[in-house]
């Protein structure tokens, strides 16, 4: 129901176990091969090579945490979805990894609303950046203008930079 699942790696054989949480947000079942291989061929072909780098160099290899979102392909589906993964490594006496457990989360709703968001917003800038009207956004506490489009600075002869903060 939350979109939430927990892994477990074995860092010396490269293999993986998952809780039916995982297996549902990856599209799995009990005979997907969970390696690291079969980790690799879930995540997005654009995304392959640097999460791969990024768990070898960065978490096995200098010992960080591992988190980062990114985009799998569901293997049941073939959805393209993302995800954010958690981990964290346990070290041997030593400081040689052994283990990384970490949870999976999908983002995709989140993802999907910021990108919708991003667009909306890039369309009413160029409406307020293209208008041929005059467009003056104040502060109603202060009545101070916080944005003036161009056709606003051209008829009240300011620049753009001069006219914000005026009354």
């Amino acid at each position: 129901i939350a979109g939430l699942g927990s892994y477990g790696l074995d860092i010396a054989t490269g293999r993986w176990s998952s809780s039916p949480g995982l297996d549902a947000i990856f599209g799995i079942d009990g005979g997907f091969d969970r390696s690291v291989d079969g980790w690799t061929s879930l995540i997005h072909p654009d995304d392959r090579q640097t999460m791969l780098d990024y768990l070898t160099d960065e978490v096995i290899g200098r010992r960080r945490p591992f988190d980062r979102a990114y985009r799998i392909v569901r293997a049941a589906d073939g959805e393209e979805r993302w995800v954010q993964g958690r981990g964290r490594l346990e070290l041997a006496a030593g400081g040689r990894p052994v283990r990384m457990l970490g949870t999976i989360i999908d983002i995709t709703a989140a993802r999907r609303a910021q990108a919708a968001l991003i667009r909306s917003e890039a369309r009413y800038a160029a409406i307020f950046e293209g208008a041929l009207e005059a467009i003056l956004i104040a502060e109603r506490a202060s009545l101070r203008i916080r944005y003036g489009n161009p056709a606003a600075a051209a008829m009240l002869g300011y620049s753009r930079e001069d006219l914000v903060g005026l009354t």
